[in-house]
């Protein structure tokens, strides 16, 4: 799957009512040839709206350094992190506040929602919030998908 196309397939995946976390998080997990995981999948919808709701960080930023957990964390106790974690994931930091306009990767900040006003989030629903979310869900699967292909050519190399 190219970036191109996860930046499409996560769009999609929002489109359908679900969550800006799962739709990244699914396409990375697309990406790196991991199975549909319902529990996974289940617990990540919580991070969505600036965790929980309160419009700190954004949920598509949630699911895309999951996919990088997955990629470079450990599970166990004889495993070691990947020393690639922390540059992939501040890449993806760096990359996703250039996207956004007010260059944060807070939710409140992109959105402009209170989530807990719901005359906020009817509005948001309804207008042209909603799509700019849509756009920066699509960037960050993008985002997450031009660094792992850049992690796989660098494997090649090493």
């Amino acid at each position: 799957m190219t970036p191109e196309e996860m930046k499409e397939r996560a769009i999609l995946i929002m489109t359908k009512g679900f969550r800006c976390s799962q739709s990244v998080l699914t396409v990375g997990l697309e990406k790196i040839g991991k199975e549909y995981n319902d529990g996974l999948f289940r617990s990540i919808c919580a991070f969505a709206a600036g965790l929980a709701g309160t419009g700190n960080v954004c949920g598509g930023v949630a699911g895309a350094l999951a996919v990088f957990g997955l990629v470079f964390g450990r599970s166990r106790d004889d495993e070691k992190e990947d020393p690639l974690l922390w540059p992939y994931c501040q890449e993806f930091m760096s990359c996703f506040q250039n996207e956004t306009v007010p260059g944060s990767i807070f939710c409140r900040d992109i959105t402009g929602v209170d989530w807990k006003d719901q005359h906020q989030v009817k509005d948001y629903y309804n207008g042209e919030k909603r799509q700019e979310c849509l756009r920066l869900i699509g960037e960050a699967a993008r985002i997450v998908g031009e660094l792992l292909d850049e992690y796989q050519e660098e494997r090649k190399h090493a």
